[in-house]
């Protein structure tokens, strides 16, 4: 998986929820539901982080953390911001021509349009949400100012 350039995987939120990331009433559902614990190694996995640094990028504690991996499940709240690590992840996936690798090291590093933080721990709030998914669009667009 590593640099590789792959169009036809499944994209990250499909993976984390086994629903189409354009069934928008699915994927509440399943957030409401609470997402698999699984969905935390794979965000581990597509980041290319420690269970530690995406339990950060949560909000969760790892304390928290390991309850969850022994009930489970994630609770709706967890399960919302696991789906928006997801869905930045797919979108710098889509900046990066399909290049896992360089899209997930744009994530992880720091950036100066974000203050200096990187785009994963910019996403620890939906206002920052938005900030990660301008910033892209106007990287894809050719916008910098």
């Amino acid at each position: 998986m590593k640099g590789e350039t792959n169009h036809s995987c499944a994209s990250f939120v499909q993976e984390i929820t086994q629903s189409s990331p354009n069934d928008t009433s699915e994927l509440i559902k399943k957030v409401l539901e609470g997402l698999p614990f699984n969905a935390i190694s794979v965000l581990e996995r597509g980041y290319g982080i420690t269970r530690r640094e995406i339990a950060e990028a949560l909000l969760v504690s790892p304390a928290l953390m390991g309850r969850r991996e022994k009930s489970g499940r994630l609770s709706p709240a967890e399960s919302d911001r696991a789906l928006r690590l997801a869905a930045a992840l797919d979108k710098s996936l889509v900046m990066m021509n399909g290049d896992r690798k360089a899209a997930a090291t744009w994530m992880r590093s720091p950036r100066d349009a974000l203050g200096g933080e990187s785009p994963l721990m910019h996403l620890q709030t939906e206002i920052g949400v938005r900030e990660v998914e301008d910033l892209i669009s106007r990287i894809q667009h050719g916008v910098f100012c």
